[in-house]
């Protein structure tokens, strides 16, 4: 793309194309003098911030990709694991009020990108947990759906955010009125 900057200098206009060209002098129709001259513009900024955006973007999706490549990718997602990870415990024996929001890697290429989350409640002296999926198919809820930290076709959860006692009382009636 041409950038242009045009500087009025009296009759003649000054007329710096940035780009490489070779040093041209005239005059134009109108008898002002025109002068392209060569200006190639040093961009150790851009290609700094070039850099940087190329290592914050693609440097995680490579990453991701060669766990991709590396990991079990034969599986088939239909017998995939879905079994309780063991990162909660019982919840009989936990007797406070709990939010967690778990989050594992989606089944094959997508989990290059994405995960799948889903939200765990446990009341005041509840003796279960109750988990809540949105999913692409069935309900567009899924309650109680899997196990509460289940893998996610094989995939292990992490907790994204986890909130416990009063606090964790207070969001419990919100979450289930929006759901």
């Amino acid at each position: 793309m041409r950038q242009a900057a045009a500087v009025a200098a009296g009759r003649g206009i000054r007329l710096a194309i940035h780009q490489n060209v070779e040093a041209q002098a005239g005059k134009n129709s109108m008898g002002n003098y025109i002068t392209v001259s060569r200006h190639t513009v040093s961009t150790p900024i851009v290609k700094k911030y070039v850099f940087i955006f190329l290592l914050l973007i693609i440097g995680p999706v490579a990453v991701s990709l060669v766990n991709y490549l590396l990991g079990d990718r034969g599986a088939n997602w239909q017998t995939a694991d879905r079994s309780s990870a063991g990162l909660l415990p019982k919840a009989s024996e936990h007797p406070d009020a709990m939010v967690r929001v778990f989050a594992a890697r989606t089944v094959r290429w997508r989990g290059i990108f994405a995960v799948h989350t889903w939200i765990v409640v446990k009341e005041r002296d509840a003796d279960r947990y109750s988990r809540y999926d949105y999913t692409a198919w069935g309900e567009p809820i899924r309650i109680d759906g899997f196990a509460p930290d289940g893998r996610w076709f094989g995939a292990l959860p992490e907790t994204v955010v986890g909130v416990y006692g009063d606090r964790a009382e207070t969001l419990i009636p919100k979450i289930r009125s929006v759901i």
